[in-house]
């Protein structure tokens, strides 16, 4: 009993606040010499309010500009469960920086409580919101597509409107919910499905894993998998949702760094 109020002290005063740099280097078949050393950070799951400050969101963006990436991708639940709380996130977003832009998609709850808000605020304070749509980008002469998904769980995905049409094209794809990419999978497309939803489970236990999972997040928890042609990155978030607390799963700035194979 006592250890498991200490953990849980632990988790609710400390680890949630201690944000982690993880670094990952993904290899993606045909990928064009130029895009090789692409870096992309990822930030996930900021969830401002009631259990997210400010000086969290603050510290997140501060850790991701020293990264000095190329890009940067933010995938989904951006507030917990107030729309206008976007407007102040994208004040503390504001001052991201990246050479290729900065872009987002929509998670469940940005679905479930004044998307338009969410769109609108986010959109005012430089972050280009991706819905069932895609964007074409130059970088060092190559081509790169990068595709937004909307909510799986919560809002009107529409896969056909969000991929390229040239299956050739170097893809990233923002999913929020990670158990997409089974259904990714079946269009025989490599491509990077980057993912957030889970937050790692939040409270994991060791040797065991995640204590809860959400739907949508049962089979790709946290981490690098490959599922057919596609490759999956599931970051663990920033924020907490339900329970101020984190345990075992820390904070998480992702930095991908592409490579080709062989």
């Amino acid at each position: 009993m006592l250890a498991a109020a200490a953990s849980y002290g632990y988790g609710r005063t400390f680890e949630r606040r201690i944000i982690i740099t993880k670094h990952v280097r993904v290899t993606l078949p045909r990928l064009p010499p130029a895009l090789a050393g692409l870096k992309i950070a990822q930030l996930s799951d900021l969830h401002l309010h009631p259990y997210t400050e400010p000086e969290t969101i603050a510290k997140a963006v501060a850790l991701t500009n020293a990264l000095e990436p190329d890009l940067i991708l933010l995938t989904g639940d951006f507030i917990t469960d107030n729309g206008s709380d976007a407007e102040e996130l994208g004040e503390l977003l504001r001052p991201l920086k990246s050479k290729h832009g900065i872009f987002g998609s929509m998670g469940n709850h940005d679905c479930w409580y004044q998307p338009w808000l969410v769109r609108q605020h986010l959109n005012a304070s430089g972050v280009q919101m991706l819905e069932n749509t895609g964007t074409e980008l130059s970088i060092r002469g190559e081509k790169l597509w990068l595709g937004g998904l909307d909510s799986v769980w919560a809002g009107r995905p529409e896969l056909n409107k969000t991929l390229p049409r040239s299956s050739g094209i170097t893809t990233l794809m923002m999913v929020h919910e990670p158990d997409y990419a089974d259904i990714l999978a079946e269009r025989n497309r490599p491509l990077l499905q980057l993912s957030g939803h889970s937050h790692g489970g939040q409270v994991r236990v060791p040797f065991t894993g995640a204590v809860v999972t959400v739907p949508w997040a049962k089979k790709y928890i946290r981490g690098l998998y490959q599922i057919g042609d596609v490759t999956l990155y599931v970051n663990s978030g920033i924020g907490c949702t339900s329970h101020p607390v984190r345990f075992a799963c820390p904070p998480e700035v992702t930095l991908i760094t592409l490579q080709a194979a062989g």
